[in-house]
């Protein structure tokens, strides 16, 4: 995450969520967050998200192709946009090096 400016109780907000970058199993998605009355950009989030067959047991699944064609159209769409001052620090890690969970026999 990194902070820009300071938000306040109450402040409405903006909420912008880009897909940045994908494979067959992961996801790099990228949020602004705006405070929406004064204009300003008060934080940039990244989410790393992998997707998971839910099993049993649950493990680390490629994409299913329709989900994952229709996701690199969005993606594609997003790509047209520069990125938010700082994203640049929050790709610092790459997406390969997000490891699937280790599920533990009998949980779930």
């Amino acid at each position: 995450m990194i902070y820009h400016r300071e938000l306040r109780l109450g402040d409405p907000l903006r909420v912008t969520t880009r897909l940045h970058e994908m494979d067959a199993k992961r996801m790099r998605l990228i949020f602004e967050i705006e405070n929406e009355a004064e204009g300003y950009l008060a934080a940039v989030v990244q989410y790393l998200v992998i997707h998971v067959r839910l099993g049993p047991p649950p493990k680390a699944a490629d994409i299913p192709e329709d989900l994952a064609e229709k996701l690199s159209q969005v993606q594609r769409s997003h790509a047209a946009r520069a990125l938010p001052p700082g994203a640049d620090k929050l790709l610092e890690i790459p997406l390969k090096a997000v490891k699937s969970p280790q599920t533990r026999r009998g949980t779930r």
